[in-house]
């Protein structure tokens, strides 16, 4: 029982700690993984490589591409609501009006970034 929770555990701060490393450790596993021949861990490992990457030498870069994923995120929603909304007959004027402020406070940032 001890054993599985110790195991639980470090799972769990792996996972966690996996997401806050940077490039260079991301490697450093990939590449003590593959010594190890432990496939699964190193999987899971590399595909961590060019979002870890692009975050330490691409960091305006990687801001502004999450900063518009969370924009393409919200957009797209609102429009998938609309299309639901219309299509059961609801009231839509409030989705509406929530979908206009979002494409105009999108706009207003898009122009900001290319500017």
């Amino acid at each position: 029982m001890l054993k599985n929770l110790f195991l639980i555990y470090s799972i769990l701060l792996f996972c966690n700690k996996s997401e806050a490393q940077n490039f260079s450790s991301i490697v450093d596993s990939c590449y003590h993984y593959l010594n190890k021949q432990d496939t699964s861990l190193f999987n899971k490992t590399y595909i961590g490589l060019l979002d870890a990457y692009e975050k330490e030498y691409n960091a305006e870069l990687y801001s502004i591409e999450k900063e518009l994923k969370e924009m393409r995120i919200k957009d797209q929603s609102i429009r998938l609501l609309l299309i639901d909304a219309r299509k059961k007959k609801q009231n839509v004027d409030k989705i509406k009006k929530t979908m206009n402020d979002i494409d105009h406070k999108n706009s207003v940032r898009v122009t900001e970034i290319i500017d």
